[in-house]
């Protein structure tokens, strides 16, 4: 089964997008199993950071976005990111995290749209996708 670490923002669009979108339906994807989500705690506080920010406060309840932050920790699968050690091929700290994370949880895919990873295209045994290219790879 393919295994896939998806970004911060990435996942906020998974976790506010119709279904109609590849966000969307790589959300419902993960939903049905057709992969494993991996995600470390770094991920989770940034979501949940992201969702605190006034345009989705607007859009959604105190509640709602806990229940959004509570069901992906509920779906994914949590790894632990040492953060002793970000790679040197990271374009920011905070991609090195998300590096990190696809090495830790052992993941086939990074599903990201920061340019700056998806120049690198690839990290140890790890491929730097965009959303719409995890969604052509499950679907």
């Amino acid at each position: 089964m393919i295994r896939a670490v998806i970004d911060s923002n990435c996942l906020v669009r998974c976790l506010t997008a119709g279904p109609a979108t590849d966000a969307g339906r790589v959300y419902d994807a993960c939903r049905q199993g057709a992969f494993t989500l991996v995600i470390s705690g770094f991920i989770i506080v940034e979501v949940a950071e992201i969702l605190d920010r006034p345009y989705f406060a607007q859009k959604a309840s105190v509640e709602g976005r806990a229940a959004a932050i509570a069901d992906l920790e509920e779906l994914a699968e949590s790894v632990e990111v040492p953060l002793r050690r970000i790679p040197k091929e990271a374009p920011h700290w905070q991609d090195g995290i998300v590096l990190l994370t696809a090495e830790q949880g052992k993941t086939d895919y990074l599903a990201t749209q920061d340019e700056g990873l998806l120049r690198l295209g690839s990290y140890k045994d790890t491929r730097i996708v965009t959303l719409h290219d995890l969604w052509s790879l499950i679907k």
